[in-house]
């Protein structure tokens, strides 16, 4: 199918009866194709498969099957990671737009003539897609225009590769980096594994930094705690001394009240300075704002005055 047209693509029942049979077909294909992963068959016979589900003068060479189930199984297993909302999963498959390439096509439109009919369901996935999206660019940028390899960006997505995060689980999960990736030149693969190598070491000195600082967090709460049981112990004991004791403690002298008032009236001055303050200002403006000298009449030097002013009020 197009992937430009995808309105044209999507069965909303107005469609022929062969488009709707081939979007069947997709779909009974890759469950087909699932089954045969499941009992470990690695090679799968395509002329097998096709002779189900395709007329008999199509063959194995005219459809690129192998491709077309790869690029489904990465957008199933996208789909059920982030977005996990498995009533329509058939539909994506079904309407041939079961591709992670294919996200940008999508607006609530589209999804809405799919059959994702929940305005909520159609806001989230189209948030997730979007997210997807600033991703993908943001590794496509990467290899583009920091390691100035950009050939390599098929070979990523073929391994289900289209974000940092991606590779950060590639790279945990294999040990033959170069093996998976099918890098043949040696050049090229140690620029991708040192930037790599920064790229996911920074981060991990950012989450030692951060798990040191937690640690000293809960070492100085645990010394805070020991304090106050320390002194909730000698202030016990006191008590208890005191209690034994017929001799009370001195009586503290009563604050002086004078002091008090006095810190209440600066504070109240000064309140009243900041206020008469901000009202000149205000003034200002809005004689500024009337006679509309903004930006006729008045050059630059007084529209920049003008900007200060505003800046001290802010």
């Amino acid at each position: 199918c197009d992937y430009e047209h995808i309105h044209d693509v999507i069965a909303d029942g107005t469609e022929s009866n062969a488009s709707q049979e081939a979007a069947k077909r997709q779909w009974d294909i890759y469950k087909l194709w699932k089954r045969y992963k499941k009992k470990g068959k690695k090679k799968l016979d395509q002329r097998k498969i096709l002779s189900r589900y395709v007329k008999s003068n199509a063959t194995a060479a005219e459809v690129d099957l192998s491709n077309q189930l790869h690029k489904i199984d990465l957008f199933v297993h996208y789909y059920k990671e982030h977005i996990n909302l498995p009533q329509y999963l058939p539909a994506f498959i079904q309407n041939f737009c079961a591709d992670l390439n294919m996200l940008e096509c999508f607006d609530h439109k589209s999804l809405k003539d799919i059959g994702v009919l929940s305005t909520v369901h159609q806001k989230f996935i189209h948030n997730q897609f979007q997210k997807f999206i600033l991703e993908h660019k943001e590794f496509k940028h990467w290899l583009k225009r920091e390691l100035q390899l950009p050939q390599y960006i098929e070979q990523f997505e073929n391994c289900g590769v289209f974000r940092f995060k991606d590779l950060q689980q590639l790279v945990t999960t294999t040990t033959d980096l170069r093996r998976v990736l099918q890098i043949r030149n040696r050049q090229h693969f140690h620029i991708i594994q040192r930037a790599i190598q920064q790229q996911f070491t920074g981060l991990s000195t950012i989450y030692q930094y951060s798990y040191l600082f937690f640690i000293l967090c809960l070492a100085e709460m645990s010394q805070k705690k020991k304090k106050k049981n320390e002194t909730i112990q000698i202030t016990g004991k006191r008590n208890a001394v005191q209690q034994q004791s017929p001799i009370q403690p001195p009586m503290t002298a009563p604050r002086n009240t004078s002091e008090q008032i006095q810190q209440t009236r600066k504070e109240n001055t000064m309140i009243d300075a900041k206020l008469q303050h901000c009202t000149k200002l205000n003034t200002e403006i809005t004689t500024i704002m009337t006679q509309k000298k903004l930006v006729m009449a008045i050059g630059n030097i007084k529209i920049q005055n003008f900007k200060k002013k505003t800046q001290k009020i802010l």
